[in-house]
């Protein structure tokens, strides 16, 4: 089954979403959120193969959702849902690889004919990335590894690998950085990275860039002296908005809150992890 996510502010929008057959062409529908900001929670923490979303949305719009799952390396289809007056807008997302977009009104058989064919784009990238694995199960310590743009077979062992891992986010979380980017700057395959990491310290790629800025805002916020905007830019994360949400998701309050009296992150062990990189202890 494909999964998808469904984006869109008006509930009645979203029911008529809900209510067209998915499972005639292979799609369970994971989840459906108001806004961008939620879908990004959504994305975190569950595999989602294509998402459906409203263009203009309150708290984080289409496009700004377009943007971050472009930006962190995402393999998720992105479909674009707007109005006739929107419609220029939406085209501009073409920078942000969105796969289509949808002028509303539209009918049930537009939408589900337009999801297919990303369901095909989905077929395709498991299959490549099921043959990636399999090769690599089979080649044990033999990692495929990027070469000029080629991939060529290299010995290589994955302690060494998460070592260059780890010292690459520690010094680089303040910068825009992905999967992909850190793919290019090691010469391994995307698959392999994100097995490499979560086998050596439990959690994914993501979850460790997140929290290598968000403990280091957190830092700024007790220290004092620079706003909130000011600490989001310099933690790369542009959003003051996505930034609260993600803080509480670590904090299980708002930066503001926090600010006014700190208290300890809601996972002691990831935060002890991030501890230790950030003093050059791993």
């Amino acid at each position: 089954m494909v999964n998808l996510l469904i984006a869109d502010d008006e509930a009645i929008i979203r029911r008529g979403l809900l209510s067209i057959p998915w499972e005639t062409i292979g799609v369970r529908v994971a989840a459906d959120v108001k806004n961008g900001l939620e879908a990004i929670e959504v994305l975190q923490s569950e595999l989602i193969d294509i998402v459906l979303t409203d263009i203009r949305m309150a708290g984080m719009d289409g496009l700004e959702l377009a943007r971050f799952i472009h930006e962190n390396g995402y393999s998720t289809k992105v479909i674009l849902l707007s109005g006739f007056h929107d419609f220029e807008y939406a085209r501009s997302a073409i920078q942000y690889d969105v796969m289509d977009y949808i002028v509303k009104p539209s009918d049930p058989e537009e939408i589900l004919e337009i999801v297919k064919k990303a369901c095909l784009q989905v077929d395709k990238r498991r299959e490549a990335d099921m043959r990636i694995q399999l090769l690599e199960a089979e080649l044990g310590k033999r990692q495929l590894i990027y070469d000029k743009d080629n991939l060529v077979l290299g010995q290589v062992e994955s302690s060494s690998t998460a070592d260059k891992i780890i010292s690459y986010i520690a010094e680089h979380y303040k910068e825009y950085i992905s999967l992909s980017t850190l793919s290019e700057e090691l010469h391994f395959s995307t698959i392999y990275l994100s097995k490499v990491i979560k086998k050596s310290i439990d959690y994914s790629f993501l979850e460790l860039v997140n929290a290598m800025r968000v403990y280091d805002a957190a830092d700024q916020l007790k220290e004092g002296g620079r706003s909130l905007t000011e600490i989001c830019e310099d933690v790369c994360i542009k959003d003051p908005r996505y930034f609260s949400q993600m803080f509480k998701k670590y904090y299980g309050v708002t930066p503001s809150a926090y600010k006014k009296a700190p208290c300890l992150p809601l996972d002691t062990k990831l935060a002890y992890l991030v501890q230790s990189i950030r003093g050059g202890r791993l």
